[in-house]
């Protein structure tokens, strides 16, 4: 099985750039990326959700133990994490 991620590092000017052409909103786009358990942390991922508009990640994994630890664990927090992160956003000086 191949652990390397779908995209490397996902450029967040290249998708609005082709959704927008299409005559799309990027904001309605969903991105899924492709994780090995070794980026499967909220400090990798967190990023990615908030930057890049990564919606859903797939874990290259069959380990049953390690898509129930990422299930119960990882994703719950980056969750909490974004939701974090996009209220303070939000609330900053000088936002409407």
């Amino acid at each position: 099985m191949n652990d390397e991620p779908t995209i490397p590092y996902p450029d967040p000017a290249i998708n609005p750039v082709f959704t927008v052409a299409a005559g799309r909103d990027p904001r309605e786009i969903r991105r899924l990326l492709n994780i090995s358990m070794d980026k499967a942390t909220v400090d990798d991922l967190l990023p990615l959700v908030l930057r890049d508009g990564v919606s859903a990640f797939i874990l290259a994994s069959d380990d049953a133990q390690a898509i129930q630890a990422f299930g119960e664990g990882v994703a719950p927090a980056l969750r909490a994490a974004a939701a974090r992160e996009r209220q303070a956003t939000a609330h900053a000086p000088g936002r409407r």
